[in-house]
């Protein structure tokens, strides 16, 4: 009884390590399996990645690109501006120098004109008192010319 015993044990002992050596294969074939599977997520992970440098790169230069552009376009505006600017204060200068010299050739024109009136008047005054003056002497008066 004792050797069957030992006998029955030894093939229990057969059998368990028949089984734990299945079961260890599948766990082995399980394993590489899913060390592929992580192998080929990680490649995908990685693809991913790269496709999205790639994109946020043409994206990043794209944009890189356009503040560039505006940037040019906003220094010649502010050039152009500041033309436009000096321009504008030129024009009003040239027209204040252009409005004086106007004002004082007119008032220099008034002043004569004034000068002239004055100088008519102070003629008429004074033929008009040798008019006056003469008048009693003469018999008939004499026509007041008209200026």
């Amino acid at each position: 009884m004792k050797k069957t015993a030992i006998l029955a044990m030894a093939v229990s002992m057969l059998i368990v390590t028949f089984c734990l050596n299945c079961y260890a294969d599948d766990f082995a074939g399980q394993i590489t399996a899913l060390e592929q599977k992580a192998g080929r997520l990680q490649n995908q992970i990685n693809q991913a990645m790269q496709q999205n440098e790639a994109t946020v790169d043409q994206q990043v230069k794209a944009l890189a690109s356009s503040v560039d552009s505006l940037v040019k376009q906003r220094v010649q505006l502010d050039a152009y501006i500041t033309k436009l600017e000096s321009q504008m204060d030129d024009l009003k200068k040239n027209a204040q120098v252009d409005l004086n010299r106007q004002i004082k050739s007119y008032t220099e024109e008034l002043g004569t004109v004034k000068q002239q009136l004055s100088s008519l008047m102070s003629k008429k005054s004074t033929q008009a008192s040798q008019t006056e003056n003469a008048a009693p002497t003469a018999a008939t008066p004499a026509p007041v010319p008209a200026n």
